[in-house]
């Protein structure tokens, strides 16, 4: 029984991202509960259609990233995985690239929730070129850095 769960969970981990690197927003979405969410340190916690769409936007965003998963935990209901992303080629600004790392919460073979995080800075400096960041100077820089976010990737 307990190792039907486990089973189970690592399969939904697996199917994520397979759907992930074939590009294949919808089977990815369909993995997902009715009611799950996001919690980003970037974007707070998103659902609904937020979460739709920007897990739509993300899938189109990382196709010039290459990004590897390693699991380092699998339990009953959830997961710990690390993302290393990085660009494909030299002209995607900050190549070095960033780690993210994120605790899927599954339950019955669909996700309930994920729980990402990563280096703010890192994540601007690649994600949105050009964005200059304020870090320690300026009050406020982290809801600068936000709103901006959202507009690229929550934005119809």
């Amino acid at each position: 029984m307990v190792d039907d769960e486990l089973k189970l969970n690592r399969k939904v981990i697996e199917d994520l991202f397979m759907h992930a690197r074939q590009g294949d927003v919808s089977s990815f979405l369909k993995l997902h509960a009715s009611d799950a969410y996001l919690v980003d340190p970037v974007f707070g916690c998103l659902s609904g259609l937020d979460l739709r769409s920007f897990i739509s936007k993300q899938f189109t965003a990382y196709r010039q990233f290459d990004v590897k998963h390693t699991v380092l935990d699998i339990g009953l209901c959830s997961s710990v995985v690390r993302m290393a992303v990085s660009a494909k080629d030299e002209s995607v600004q900050g190549r070095a690239g960033f780690e993210i790392n994120a605790c899927v919460i599954t339950k019955d073979g669909i996700v309930l929730h994920h729980e990402v995080d990563f280096d703010i800075a890192n994540w601007a400096r690649i994600m949105l070129p050009g964005v200059h960041l304020y870090r320690g100077i300026l009050p406020g820089w982290r809801r600068h850095l936000s709103a901006r976010a959202r507009r690229r990737f929550l934005s119809a």
